[in-house]
């Protein structure tokens, strides 16, 4: 029995735990649980301080990519998702459709249809992505945003397929309606009558300088959509205005030397006729004076 109650005395004894080596662990962790606290401390100081950017996409450096559509059949790089698309509607991308021809729609946010039609892609080759470029007036919208969708058509029904969806921005503010006039083979085949043309709608911002801003617009010619239906200018590309001045109803307009550049009598003819009918659309004016570079003499000859 003494040999039992002996043995049960040391097993109780190597049981028990020095309360030291019972809270080390706790005291070790206590200092190192302070540190990841204080170090945790600084770094979020660090952040409040000194905030990372949320604009690194927005940077003038970065550049929109195209729209896609989910086929990858088109691709719209212009006008982006949010653009304000000014008064002359640009669209510009790539396509890769049933012979190269797709279609565009704009319409304002209450549904009304602005602009529409068909253009044709420039491939290289059948299944390969082709570029285009389309430019159109379109019809005064009745809300400030709208869309503008691109597409094609599938060839067993008809039915819109390739659709590229972009939400737009019209331009705020006031603007006013004016005409260019633009020559026009399928109301004039082959230059009949070498001065007629025809008027064509465009839109601008509100400016006291109307004369200055419609000639302007009969510098950057014609639409592609209206390129389509017939209409051209006679007016060298590369032309400038370089003054207008309007002194009681005497309308005179200085022009860049491009625009003596030209050749044959009928296409001089069809020039002057397109700056004195943009200009006399105007009731203020009665007269127009056309100079080259200051010049009146010995200009637009055939």
């Amino acid at each position: 029995m003494q040999h039992i109650r002996e043995l049960y005395n040391k097993l109780a004894k190597r049981r028990k735990i020095d309360p030291v080596k019972k809270f080390f662990p706790v005291l070790f962790a206590l200092p190192v649980l302070a540190l990841v606290l204080f170090f945790s401390y600084l770094f979020v100081a660090d952040r409040k301080v000194n905030p990372p950017s949320e604009n690194i996409l927005l940077t003038p450096s970065a550049t929109p990519g195209p729209e896609v559509s989910g086929s990858g059949n088109i691709e719209v790089s212009y006008p982006h998702s949010g653009t304000d698309i000014g008064y002359i509607l640009s669209i510009t991308g790539r396509a890769r459709v049933f012979e190269n021809n797709f279609n565009y729609r704009l319409s304002d946010s209450a549904g009304n249809i602005l602009a529409e039609g068909y253009a044709m892609a420039n491939a290289p080759d059948v299944g390969e992505l082709g570029p285009f470029t389309v430019t159109t007036h379109y019809t005064p919208p009745t809300t400030t945003a709208g869309v503008l969708n691109v597409f094609s058509g599938s060839p067993k029904d008809g039915s819109e397929i390739n659709i590229v969806r972009i939400p737009i921005r019209f331009p705020s503010g006031e603007s006013f309606s004016f005409k260019i006039f633009l020559g026009s083979n399928s109301q004039n085949p082959d230059a009949a009558d070498c001065t007629l043309v025809y008027p064509v709608e465009r839109r601008a911002a509100k400016t006291p300088a109307v004369a200055q801003k419609a000639l302007e617009s009969l510098l950057d010619g014609p639409t592609t959509f209206e390129k389509e239906l017939g209409y051209y200018s006679s007016v060298p590309a590369q032309v400038s205005l370089q003054a207008i001045t309007i002194n009681g109803s005497v309308a005179r307009a200085d022009f860049s030397s491009e625009l003596d550049r030209t050749g044959g009598s009928c296409r001089v003819l069809n020039i002057v006729s397109q700056i004195r009918a943009t200009l006399l659309q105007f009731p203020t004016i009665n007269e127009i004076v056309i100079s080259v570079d200051g010049r009146t003499e010995d200009i637009l000859q055939p």
